[in-house]
Parts: C-alpha cells; structure tokens; sequence
C-alpha cells in the first residue's frame, strides 16, 4: 500500500539503468537519480552517497572519486528539487549517512545546508553500526537514520502534518 520512493543503494547491481529501472515500476513507485520529485505537496530528492572520510579513514583515489560524483549527484538532483519546490519542504534521501555520529561537518552537509533542506533520511547502517549514525537536528535539519534494523522493521513518520502521515 501507499507510494514507495526508491533510490539507489551500494548492494543494487541490478539497477543497470534509471530508465530501465522505472519503465518496470508500477505507477506508486518511483525511482530517483539526479532528479526530484514531487510528491503531495513535499518534493523528494537524493543520491546513493558515499562512504564519508574521517581523520582515521582518509578515501583512497577510487573512492574519493565516487565521493565527489556523488555531490555532483546530491547537486544535480537539489538543482531539480528548486525547481519544483515553490513553497514545498524539501526531504533529501541517501543511501549512505551524510554525517557520523560526532555531529560534524561533511561535504554532504554544507552542500544540504546551503540549499536549505528540511530533512534528510539515510540508511546503511545496521547492527553494531547503527550508533555511529547521527539522528535528530542540526544547524536546522532534521536527520533520520532509517535502516530496517535503525527503526525496529516499522514505518517511520517523518512528515508531520494534518492529514496521512509520510512513513
């Protein structure tokens, strides 16, 4: 039941393409990739993201590469986000955290804040990972770990408002 919103994530070898990928989607669904959508009044965007780098984890070549095409990509699809936004929330999706549990800055955060995001929900974290994931508030958006196991298997409601929840 409902619309399901689907964006890329690291283990998804299948998705060989965006076009592929919606033309076998039924009408509820909808795949994202470096573009946004607009959805009951709420305009959805986002990229897979990336591993981010730490004092104790500096990328390598290879990924930083992957790194800085996905803030190409997180650009692209906020680019199309202003587009359709008018006076609508904005909620960014990612695969990966764009911020650890310190709290601190990324390239992913400044890039959010700047465009004046009002959510963002990830994933990737599960198990003995889930506490390195940064959930609540900060510098004005709000931050949800939403991986399976992060939210016990059950819907989340992100969007308050009158009417449906968005889980």
């Amino acid at each position: 039941p409902g619309q399901k919103i689907l964006l890329r994530g690291n283990h998804d070898y299948w998705w060989s393409s965006i076009t592929k990928v919606r033309s076998v989607l039924p009408p509820t669904m909808y795949a994202l990739q470096n573009d946004a959508l607009l959805l009951d009044g709420h305009v959805f965007c986002g990229t897979r993201g990336w591993a981010l780098p730490t004092m104790y984890y500096p990328l390598g070549e290879e990924d930083r590469k992957v790194f800085e095409r996905e803030l190409i990509r997180l650009e692209l699809s906020l680019d199309a986000a202003a587009k359709l936004r008018d006076r609508a929330s904005v909620t960014v999706m990612m695969h990966f955290p764009p911020l650890l549990a310190d709290g601190m800055s990324t390239a992913f955060t400044k890039l959010l804040e700047a465009r004046g995001v009002q959510r963002v929900v990830y994933g990737h974290l599960h198990g003995a990972g889930i506490k390195n994931g940064f959930i609540g508030k900060r510098n004005g958006i709000d931050y949800f770990l939403v991986s399976c196991d992060a939210v016990q298997f059950s819907p989340m409601c992100i969007i308050e408002e009158e009417g449906p929840p968005y889980l």
